[in-house]
């Protein structure tokens, strides 16, 4: 390193390219050496229950209090996030740090030793960021991909990572829009930018290939991509291909080795997933899970429509093994060509099929449910095709405690996760898993969404199971005459046909359906403390035409039915007070809910002083929300 020049030191720019890629290993290798201690981890509490040691999920050597501590205090940092409204809601702000920490480095990195006012410097600069910004194409590549070698590193699934895929696609076109300003800037010192673009093809490439990284950079952001998200994908895909091809051009012969990586790590990505794919659904490979010798492809699916517009899919004849949590890449090629989509697998693999339960939205979801309630007879077949199984989480029966949080749909993640747990605990016993207490809350919007997983939840409480405590409870924000109806059923301890004629006039409202927004506190008054107000909720056309039938549940009266919206923190704390060990907390559901139990949980780590001398147990959150 020597000076060169007024306002500049000179670095070499090959060396800066090496700097970032030690700071990019070694957050992945910190997060490969978190997810080998949290593998270790769980290995060693299993291994203590199964020698009946007491309270396996509490740290008890020096070493486990001390990673204890630092994750109680790492997690109150990195879970925190708030929202502005209903629809702005910030990452949480691990996120933040890490997205902050990147765009640093490349800006400290881009400008390190120049004076970005002098005029002689800003040649060098475009130069320089010009560099920084090629060096981190694999690496957008490399988060891009499903089958994803840093996903395998630090456990965690590709959906997990795209948002980091994102942003490191964003930082590369900050990096490559200094690199293209400061040409600007340079050749506007003498009226010469019109000139320079007319007669040198580098200048031109590089400015299409800008142009087209400015088009992805602005149709990524949430609410352009979520207003048409078939139609973003297509484009998305074209339009990188179409920014490689430019950036081919643009680039010297020495510095297309980064482009050449990157198409590297997509074409194994797709050779990896084109492979499974076709031995999962290709009849020659899967002869044995046929029903007739003359179909080309694997899986048959079954469709149900299913109240409070949702769909529920079966396959009969699964081509792998998955894990409760875990979802595929679904593709419905006779009435959805060229799209797939990913649903959460909801049944366990003792049950012998793949089910899903998707509930209708906008685009292809819609299309699946009309396709079924109009055009298909009930349970009629169709050949489908699966990618996947994709989808990580610590195994919950590691935890002291586990926590279930799920609106509406988001019940689709946490009822197979809730069913493999209570399981376990039936065919290997108390030594199966660590687990002591289980607490299922769920909050649903009637009657009809109730229905989705009403069978599975009756299933999993039909038996006691011993040495584990388990408490239900359904929260229904819309449909008061069913809760009523229920709580008269429960006194009179009579049949639906007595209980069933309860007037709408008894609700708030003008009978067209009234939700009950207050939050219930304490279940066991059953009475809304948080002050709010019932609001109607109108039905919709479908559900005035067809609304769902007034019977008894099938659920046992462990079952708490309550009107009204969970108090999550006050539920939560309930749990953690008698948690003799790390208690895990699973959600699922609207952003609004999901950002609400981050809150939750941050605020109750600090109020209780998680592994900081008072005795409280650590508290590992979960999330998955319905956005992409």
């Amino acid at each position: 390193m020597s000076h060169a020049g007024h306002g500049s030191v000179a670095v070499d720019n090959q060396y800066l390219e090496k700097v970032y890629w030690m700071f990019a290993g070694s957050v992945i290798g910190l997060a490969t050496i978190g997810n080998v201690y949290e593998q270790l981890l769980a290995k060693q509490r299993l291994s203590a229950i199964r020698k009946s040691e007491r309270d396996p999920a509490r740290p008890k050597t020096w070493l486990t209090r001390g990673m204890a501590t630092m994750a109680a205090v790492l997690r109150e940092t990195t879970y925190w996030c708030t929202s502005f409204g209903h629809y702005f809601h910030l990452p949480p702000m691990g996120k933040v740090l890490l997205i902050s920490a990147n765009i640093s480095l490349v800006l400290a990195m881009a400008f390190y030793g120049f004076d970005i006012n002098y005029k002689r410097s800003f040649e060098a600069i475009a130069v320089r960021s010009g560099h920084i910004a090629i060096t981190q194409l694999p690496l957008v590549f490399l988060l891009a991909s499903k089958k994803n070698i840093i996903g395998c590193l630090t456990g965690s699934s590709y959906e997990r990572l795209n948002w980091v895929h994102r942003w490191a696609a964003r930082t590369l076109f900050i990096a490559s829009t200094i690199h293209f300003g400061y040409f600007i800037r340079s050749w506007a010192r003498f009226d010469y930018v019109a000139r320079k673009l007319e007669i040198d093809p580098i200048s031109r490439t590089g400015l299409g290939a800008w142009a087209v990284l400015l088009w992805l950079f602005v149709s990524s952001w949430g609410p352009i991509r979520n207003f048409g998200y078939e139609f973003f994908v297509v484009q998305h895909l074209l339009s990188w291909a179409g920014f490689v091809g430019i950036l081919a051009i643009h680039l010297p012969e020495q510095y297309r080795v980064y482009i050449w990586i990157s198409l590297a790590l997509y074409a194994l990505d797709k050779v990896l997933r084109l492979g499974m794919t076709a031995f999962y659904n290709l009849s020659i490979f899967q002869r044995s899970k046929l029903s007739t010798s003359t179909s080309l492809l694997t899986c048959e699916a079954s469709f149900q429509p299913m109240q409070s517009r949702a769909t529920k899919v079966t396959i009969h004849n699964p081509p792998f093994s998955w894990r409760a949590g875990q979802h595929v890449m679904l593709s419905f090629h006779s009435f959805l060509p060229f799209q797939s989509h990913p649903f959460t697998i909801t049944s366990l693999p003792s049950d012998g099929k793949l089910q899903f339960l998707i509930q209708a939205q906008t685009g292809g979801t819609d299309k699946i449910y009309c396709q079924c309630k109009e055009s298909l007879p009930p349970l009629a077949k169709k050949k489908v095709v699966v990618d996947g199984p994709y989808g990580r989480i610590r195994p919950l029966q590691q935890f002291d405690s586990v926590i279930f949080v799920a609106g509406s749909s988001g019940a689709s993640f946490t009822v197979p996760l809730f069913r493999e747990l209570v399981a376990l605990a039936k065919n290997g016993g108390s030594s199966a898993l660590v687990t002591k207490r289980i607490r299922f809350i769920w909050a649903v919007k009637n009657r009809g969404q109730l229905a989705w997983f009403e069978n599975e939840l009756a299933e999993s409480l039909a038996e006691p199971l011993d040495g584990i405590v388990i408490e239900v409870s359904i929260y229904v924000t819309c449909d008061t005459d069913f809760t009523q109806q229920i709580e008269m059923e429960k006194k009179l301890g009579d049949d639906t046909s007595s209980s069933s004629d309860v007037s709408d006039d008894a609700a708030c409202g003008d009978g067209n359906g009234c939700c009950c927004r207050a939050t219930v506190e304490d279940e066991d008054a059953i009475e809304a403390t948080d002050g709010g107000a019932c609001c109607c909720c109108v039905p919709t056309k479908e559900e005035k035409m067809s609304p769902p039938p007034k019977r008894s549940l099938v659920l046992p009266d462990v079952v708490n039915i309550i009107t009204g919206r969970p108090a999550i923190r006050t539920q939560l704390r309930h749990v953690l007070e008698k948690a003799r060990g790390e208690t895990a907390v699973v959600a699922c559901g609207p952003r609004g809910l999901v950002t609400q139990v981050r809150q939750d949980v941050v605020y109750l780590s600090d109020e209780r002083a998680v592994h900081k001398g008072t005795g409280a147990q650590g508290i590992f959150l979960h999330t998955e929300s319905f956005c992409w």
